[in-house]
């Protein structure tokens, strides 16, 4: 069974007002952040229904979609982003165009102000 809680905040935010995911692994130890993460793929499929969160070709599809979640998010667990950049930074006085950086892996995921008329 996945219990919800009310979640810790992000390390590097001020916070998340809504719920995680938690769970205890087998053995009775705390469930790891990729372990929590599966859990709550599994529960978002168990909403479409026995007959269809059950098909074999789904089955794999939790461990995918959290490890996808950890891919597209892994900037959030960087303490230092200039360890992410290396000797990536660097001023020249004399440039004033744009730099471009080719063959990087590169995910958005925004969202929208309360206040937004898409949110």
């Amino acid at each position: 069974a996945v219990a919800t809680s009310a979640a810790a905040p992000l390390p590097s935010s001020g916070g998340y007002s809504g719920t995680e995911v938690t769970g205890v692994a087998p053995a009775g130890q705390p469930m790891s952040p990729e372990d929590v993460a599966e859990a709550a793929y599994k529960s978002l499929l168990s909403t479409l229904g026995p007959e269809y969160s059950s098909r074999p070709e789904l089955v794999r599809t939790p461990y995918r979609a959290a490890k996808a979640w950890r891919e597209m998010t892994q900037g959030l667990r960087i303490e230092d982003p200039l360890e992410a950049v290396g000797t990536g930074i660097f001023d020249v006085p004399e440039a004033r165009d744009l730099v471009a950086i080719r063959d990087m892996p590169f995910h958005s995921m925004c969202w929208a102000s309360p206040n937004s008329r898409d949110f």
